[in-house]
């Protein structure tokens, strides 16, 4: 059977519309997953500069206005298990200073380094589970170091990103999970 020609040019243009449709929709659902994953690190990037970097500096130099400074006023330290305890910022605070004093009075040495099980942001918040080693060297004695998985939830304030919430966990974090586990410049990986 013979098309007419007409016929036959109608649905040639119908099929190139649906193509083109096709092709069009393509592109919009891919240029916006690279933007949103875009936005994505670069929002990363904004929580490193004003979280990490410094909280990881307060611990490791015993600066301790480094690391208070990156917790918003209205921040709660809740520590793991149902038995944990829970503080407020100011006596997060004060509890924080009196630990950091101790370190400098016994001549500790405490270093602390984190990676990201996951990093999830929209807008002004973010959650993250994080893995940390934490080590810890006394005068005559060899270096001690734990690993711990703990929640961190955190609010941009004034241009600013800040912890709110701190969350211990009793979940078992050993030394081939923080090996696995994704660097702070490594926020292209979520």
């Amino acid at each position: 059977m013979l098309i007419p020609l007409t016929n036959f040019w109608y649905l040639r243009m119908q099929s190139i519309k649906i193509t083109m449709k096709a092709v069009i929709l393509t592109l919009f659902c891919l240029f916006s997953i690279l933007t949103f994953g875009q936005k994505k690190a670069e929002l990363l990037e904004e929580i490193n500069r004003d979280v990490w970097v410094p909280f990881q500096q307060g611990i490791n130099t015993d600066v301790d206005q480094l690391y208070i400074d990156v917790h918003s006023e209205d921040f709660y330290w809740v520590g793991p298990g149902s038995k944990g305890r829970i503080m407020d910022f100011n006596e997060y605070v004060e509890d924080s200073k009196m630990v950091m004093a101790r370190r400098r009075n016994n001549q500790e040495k405490s270093e602390i380094e984190i990676r990201f099980l996951e990093r999830n942001v929209k807008g002004d918040f973010a959650s993250e589970k994080c893995i940390s080693m934490f080590s810890t060297l006394k005068p005559g004695a060899e270096t001690q170091t734990g690993y711990g998985i703990t929640r961190y939830f955190l609010r941009k304030e004034n241009g600013t990103w800040k912890m709110i919430l701190q969350y211990g966990s009793t979940e078992k974090a050993t030394e081939d999970m923080f090996k696995n586990a994704a660097k702070a410049s490594e926020a292209n990986k979520f």
